[in-house]
């Protein structure tokens, strides 16, 4: 192997690392965060920051890896067991979801549709598994409420990831 192929290789490990404990700290803050109303499953997902960040600038599998290990770590912080099977589904197909569009669609879908994409398949992925686990799909009533809270952060996250992108280039 060449060294310029095990200085890239090492410098995309160092990034993962790094950017799955920036998404760690954002969920750590926005545990933080008093939410004025009570919605279960109703949050910002500060933490899909890094997500959204990630796909344009190493690719869309390193922010599959950051968002696996962010939610497991996570888990392992605030939820247990249950909160992991959540969790890691949510984020798995939040993120397949977002690199599709970014990959087919970008730049007609800015970062905040993209954002708001990866919000709104991640309360779907959490919604489907509350269904099976329940055994009710009468969770799925639940989901337009979900929907309306992904507009707004999922908006939110991707505007961020989006100047962070746009300060980057």
């Amino acid at each position: 192997m060449k060294l310029a192929s095990k200085s890239i290789k090492l410098k995309r490990l160092a990034t993962v690392s790094v950017m799955t404990c920036v998404g760690i700290v954002l969920q750590i803050i926005e545990s933080r965060i008093p939410i004025p109303i009570s919605l279960p499953g109703g949050k910002i997902g500060l933490a899909n920051i890094v997500s959204v960040l990630l796909i344009p600038t190493i690719g869309g599998g390193y922010a599959l890896a950051v968002a696996i290990l962010r939610a497991l770590v996570g888990s392992m912080l605030f939820g247990g067991l249950t909160g992991a099977i959540y969790s890691v589904s949510g984020a798995v197909f939040s993120t397949v979801v977002m690199t599709a569009v970014y990959k087919w669609f970008y730049p007609r879908v800015t970062f905040i549709g993209i954002g708001v994409l990866g919000a709104a398949s991640h309360n779907i992925a959490q919604t489907f598994i509350a269904s099976l686990m329940l055994s009710d799909f009468g969770v799925f009533t639940y989901l337009p409420f979900l929907i309306i809270i992904s507009v707004f952060s999922g908006g939110f996250t991707g505007f961020a990831a989006g100047e962070v992108v746009r300060h980057l280039k």
